[in-house]
């Protein structure tokens, strides 16, 4: 009878390992899409500013409306970090 609970230990022990090693794959491949996400993200912010800021050298806008659409783009961009931040925050906690 204790072979037999050693035994139904031991398959225990096993099960316990493969779920945990299933989990930690999931987990991976979970944060390998979020950093990907992340980087994308990133890189379209990086576009966006640059093309804003190629719109506004060639507009020769006046300082009033200047300001106006730097602010709107402040927002814009306030949000995107957001969202890059809440992204890291996800993949921080995914990874404990």
């Amino acid at each position: 009878q204790f072979v037999k609970v050693q035994q139904e230990r031991d398959e225990l022990y096993r099960k316990f390992t493969a779920a945990i090693l299933e989990v930690q794959q999931k987990v991976g491949f979970k944060n390998l899409v979020l950093e990907r996400k992340m980087q994308a993200l990133s890189a379209a912010v990086e576009k966006k500013e640059a093309q804003f800021n190629e719109v506004l050298a060639a507009s020769n806008l006046d300082p009033t409306a200047l300001t106006l659409v730097s602010r709107k783009l402040e927002d814009v961009l306030e949000s995107k970090n957001s969202t890059i931040k809440d992204l890291q925050y996800e993949l921080a906690r995914v990874c404990k």
